[in-house]
Formats: C-alpha cells, sequence, structure tokens
C-alpha cells in the first residue's frame, strides 16, 4: 500500500501519483493499460466512491477514458490533446 499524507484528502494526492505514473509511463500505466478501481483502492486503502473521484480527476485530465462495461483505460498523446 503506498503511504498517503493523513492531513489531506486522499482522493486528490492518489490521482496526483496516478497521473505521475500515467505522465512517465511506468509499467502498467502505459496507452491502453487498463486501470480498475479494484487495484486503486486495494493499492492506496481506498474506498469505492473515493476511487471514483481518482477516476473522475483522471478522465477530467484526460489522462484515461472510460468504456461503459469494459472498464478504464490508459490515453495516448493524441487523445490528450
Amino acid at each position: 500500500m503506498t503511504d498517503l499524507d493523513p492531513t489531506r484528502p486522499k482522493w486528490p494526492q492518489v490521482a496526483a501519483e496516478l497521473a505521475a505514473r500515467i505522465e512517465r509511463g511506468d509499467s502498467g500505466f502505459t496507452p491502453g493499460s487498463m486501470i480498475t478501481g479494484p487495484m486503486v483502492q486495494a493499492e492506496f486503502g481506498l474506498a469505492k466512491a473515493t476511487s471514483a473521484k481518482v477516476f473522475t480527476e483522471l478522465r477530467r485530465r484526460k489522462l484515461v477514458r472510460t468504456e461503459f462495461g469494459m472498464g478504464s483505460f490508459v490515453t495516448d498523446q493524441d487523445e490528450r490533446g
């Protein structure tokens, strides 16, 4: 589990960490890679509602796209604009 600052809200910290991983192209965070809610919840110790906020932020930043019934996938540079 990744450590978070307990004095700050969790979801922005997790969103920033995942955004950094995506932007660096870390293993598992390359374009087309699937990121799941349970994966994020387990790694960061988040509730389902909190992980939903993380995905909302990542979508807002165009770092992931969510396909109904399929999951969330890391976008490539073209999709990010």
